[in-house]
């Protein structure tokens, strides 16, 4: 196995690399991590099942997309692919240390770079990718909300009933998502997809974000993700307010947006998240 991927990262880089470690990493819900070494330089690398290459491929295509914004740092893909056994993903190692205020302000307004990025007319993305090891469907759409309310409240609801998870009526609690955003127009921006504490770490003071799940939507989505359990800290938002300030009406729609990824959660982790999520359902029912 190990042998392959060298030679993938050989080809990549146009010269021979000689690994001198493997170390493994603290492994996530999805794949085992490694550190990869040479003499003077370092990998990061994901190791999973065959069928995962898809969700492979489509990381380093949201890497790619965002590392063109020039907006925020992530890992740079030195390529992906599969061994007789496993499909693995290469991406470039950084060693992460603990962020001061200063960098969560720098974070915030490189954030609001982001979601300023590009001059996309319509939500969705090319293809659909994944949150986690979850389906995201990307279908393009001129309407954001025809767009979160199907492809991504009415999505999770049917995958968690099929999970044994009911959340109310599915279209019931579809069509009050859609009628929250009715009169919602935002602009597409490029988002992360997924972003929160886990997917976002920080290098010399610089942050990198990775773990995504890109497309083009609301940017309040992902504000909304960021408040979602563990908040970032304040410094992030009022570095994110000094680019690009919130719509005074964010929080009417906050809610809709975080049902969403604790959605994502059920279906991922069971019923660890299932009692703040039916309680999230029966308060926006209400509004």
């Amino acid at each position: 196995m190990w042998s392959d991927i060298c030679k993938n990262i050989s080809s990549t880089l146009n010269r021979e690399f000689v690994p001198i470690e493997k170390k493994p990493l603290l492994n996530g819900n999805i794949s085992h991590t490694y550190r990869l070494s040479s003499a003077n330089e370092q990998f990061f690398v994901k190791i999973d099942e065959l069928d995962k290459l898809e969700l492979f491929a489509c990381q380093a295509d949201n890497l790619n997309q965002i590392s063109q914004s020039q907006s925020i740092q992530c890992p740079k893909v030195i390529c992906y692919g599969t061994t007789r056994a496993f499909s693995y993903l290469v991406l470039e190692y950084f060693n992460f240390s603990y962020a001061k205020d200063q960098s969560w302000h720098a974070t915030g307004e490189q954030v609001a770079r982001l979601h300023q990025f590009g001059e996309q007319k319509m939500f969705g993305w090319d293809t659909d990718n994944y949150i986690s090891a979850l389906v995201q469907p990307n279908r393009w759409a001129k309407r954001w909300s025809t767009f979160f309310s199907e492809q991504r409240i009415g999505w999770q609801l049917e995958l968690a009933l099929e999970n044994g998870m009911a959340f109310g009526h599915i279209d019931s609690v579809v069509e009050q998502a859609h009628q929250v955003l009715i009169h919602h127009k935002p602009t597409p921006s490029l988002l992360h997809g997924n972003l929160w504490l886990g997917n976002i770490g920080f290098h010399l003071g610089e942050p990198i974000v990775f773990g995504t799940a890109s497309y083009w939507g609301d940017r309040e989505a992902e504000i909304a993700r960021s408040r979602l359990l563990n908040a970032f800290p304040e410094p992030f938002y009022q570095g994110y307010q000094q680019v690009w300030p919130l719509a005074h009406d964010y929080t009417d729609r906050e809610l809709i947006y975080q049902l969403y990824y604790l959605l994502t959660l059920c279906n991922q982790d069971g019923s660890d998240h299932q009692l703040k999520t039916e309680m999230l359902v029966k308060r926006i029912m209400l509004l």
